[in-house]
């Protein structure tokens, strides 16, 4: 029997022999009735008793199987009595239900009994939007959108039928929803909005791009609403930006209409397809637009897209790191360092018994660097007495390193070991990880375009550190190929203007022999293309912090860190090796990872730069 009879029973009262229906004097009934999925019900109906102890459970193959159940409350004027009232009740089951059981559904409230009993649970089967429509789609705008956030909370993230529930519910969500208008992008129009990038995060964590335009008068309202229902408000805490295109269609009033916003929903939003953002004037005039469907992607493909949009911040100001890019890829971030990147390990050669030091060196994308460095480290006797880790944050080149390590190692007959990510986890990820598997009392960290100049550095450096006491990091001479100055030890410097402290290196681009780069002194920090510390002291400190992106203050953090605990960072310029500089990454990438570092660099540490810069100066 299908719902739309079981619904005229009730109102007609002649029950047809399929099922029949039990209402001790009268005092309730449920009208219609939808599967949201295979274990969440939806009906709709009435009682005349105060909403409390509200109680379900089904019989079904001689089981009796309790259900959560919960209702809403909503004003129906053929009702009589004080509590006289719709019910829109949802009932959950512990489990998924085998619909071709018959089954009787009972609900009870406040002493009052009433229950529907099929020949199959499979009559349950109305569409959830007709169910919705007849049952309370003639209700007030304020009723049904109680309504709607009624079912969107009812969401439970931990209930394997989210998705189907939520799938359920966006096809309900326009039926309670009060639209508005939608609106051509046309100059005659004086109200238009669009969302054009609906970046998912996780669950509940939403990146937003679009633009909004009003003519009329001043947005009351910006809000995003969610295929489940969820809401979000955005006038206030939007990033603003320039949109020429805009401005082209609309005037000049249109000029900063762009809006970037990051948001955190309440429940879990899993449905792509039907994101709606809602524009709404002081003076009433409002429209509204279908966004794309939402973009999904790895970690890594996500921060691209959040790093490329700091081009849009032209006063660069700030305001959009700190309340967008930042939270959102600090919540990438957390995502994304859950369990032990490490895959695979493999030896080539016998690594040495107990080294003193071990070099940690990651490659990503560039594998033809690691070949010139061994042929450089078989030049000296002294590599093969350290340990050499290479570790891979690149997975998608696992399989074409593990033929050019074989090949390599056979060549060059260097021992090292090859350590292969399960996922790309960035600079510092990569670093902490192989140091995990480390077993010298010192650590070397060293880039792969950094290439020895002679024979003896890695003596020369572990016999300066072990004889300074009170050391941390250790940095030496880096040199461009040129024979030019690199790094001398490393400052920071912020221009008048600027908000931010970034990383400068001592004497760049000065000769090779400058008199001031040639004597080994304290420094505010060293680079991390090649720095020496004791592995329990990196430990101590944590390692590098991966709220960073690709490779860049992650080394100043680690020496601003080793100052705050009364340790000294040291430059020597008895070690000179040569360093190619960002060999991974394209300039316009650097840049973008660049700004945003420093700005996350300069939040965590700017009154110990303001100390550090007051006792070394520039």
């Amino acid at each position: 029997m299908s719902i739309s009879r079981i619904s005229s029973a009730f109102i007609t009262g002649s029950w047809p022999t399929e099922a029949t229906v039990r209402l001790p004097w009268r005092r309730a009934a449920i009208e219609k009735a939808a599967w949201l999925s295979d274990d969440t019900l939806l009906t709709i109906g009435w009682c005349l008793e105060p909403p409390r102890d509200l109680t379900a459970h089904l019989v079904t193959a001689g089981e009796r199987r309790p259900a959560e159940a919960r209702w809403i409350a909503y004003p129906r004027p053929d009702l009589g009595g004080p509590y006289g009232a719709g019910r829109v009740t949802l009932v959950r089951f512990p489990s998924p239900l085998d619909r071709y059981q018959p089954g009787t559904l009972t609900l009870r409230s406040a002493g009052t009994k009433w229950s529907v009993t099929t020949r199959t649970l499979q009559q349950f089967t109305a569409c959830p939007r007709d169910v919705v429509a007849w049952g309370v789609g003639w209700l007030d705008p304020k009723t049904r959108a109680d309504i709607l956030a009624f079912l969107s909370d009812s969401l439970d993230p931990a209930a394997a039928s989210t998705n189907q529930v939520a799938e359920s519910v966006a096809t309900v969500r326009d039926v309670l929803r009060c639209a508005l208008p939608e609106r051509a992008v046309d100059r005659a129009e004086p109200c238009a909005a669009q969302l054009e990038l609906v970046l998912r995060i996780d669950e509940r964590s939403f990146y937003l791009r679009g633009w909004a335009y009003l003519a009329t008068s001043e947005p009351a309202r910006l809000t995003v609403v969610t295929p489940e229902g969820h809401r979000a408000e955005l006038l206030d805490t939007a990033f603003r930006f320039r949109r020429l295109d805009v401005r082209e269609s609309y005037g000049a009033a249109a000029w900063n209409s762009g809006f970037i916003a990051y948001v955190q929903l309440s429940k879990p939003s899993v449905v792509r397809d039907g994101w709606v953002v809602e524009l709404i004037g002081k003076d009433g005039l409002g429209c509204q637009s279908p966004a794309c469907a939402v973009v999904t992607g790895s970690p890594l493909t996500l921060r691209e897209v959040l790093l490329a949009d700091l081009d849009l911040d032209h006063q660069e100001n700030g305001r959009l790191i700190e309340r967008h890019t930042s939270q959102a890829i600090t919540r990438l971030q957390q995502l994304d360092g859950g369990s032990s990147p490490i895959g695979e390990v493999v030896e080539h050669g016998a690594p040495p018994a107990a080294p003193d030091v071990s070099i940690v060196i990651p490659l990503y994308d560039r594998l033809d660097l690691m070949e010139q460095q061994l042929a450089q480290f078989a030049l000296d006797a002294e590599m093969r007495d350290a340990e050499i880790i290479y570790v891979l944050d690149s997975p998608e080149l696992a399989d074409q390193l593990r033929d050019i390590a074989r090949q390599l190692h056979d060549l060059y007959q260097v021992p090292f070991r090859v350590v292969f990510l399960k996922r790309n986890v960035g600079f510092a990820g990569a670093n902490n990880a192989a140091v995990s598997l480390a077993t010298g009392r010192l650590l070397l960290l060293l880039n792969s375009d950094v290439f020895p100049a002679d024979t003896g550095w890695v003596r020369r450096m572990s016999a300066f550190y072990k004889a300074t006491p009170r050391i941390g990091a250790l940095g030496v001479k880096l040199l461009y190929e040129d024979d030019t100055l690199q790094h001398a030890g490393l400052y920071f410097r912020r221009e008048h203007s600027a908000a931010v402290w970034e990383n400068q290196h001592y004497f760049k681009g000065l000769e090779r022999t400058f008199r001031s780069a040639n004597t080994a002194r304290k420094v505010p920090g060293v680079t991390g293309a090649c720095l020496m510390i004791s592995r329990a002291l990196y430990l101590e400190q944590g390692g590098l912090r991966g709220m960073y992106v690709r490779g860049d203050y992650e080394d100043s953090d680690l020496c601003l860190r080793l100052m705050t605990s009364g340790y000294d960072n040291w430059y020597l310029p008895d070690v000179e090796l040569y360093h190619l500089e960002g060999q991974s990454y394209g300039w316009t990438d650097r840049s973008r990872a660049s700004r945003y570092n420093a700005w996350m660099h300069t939040r965590l540490w700017n009154d110990m730069i303001e100390a550090a810069m007051a006792r070394f100066g520039s």
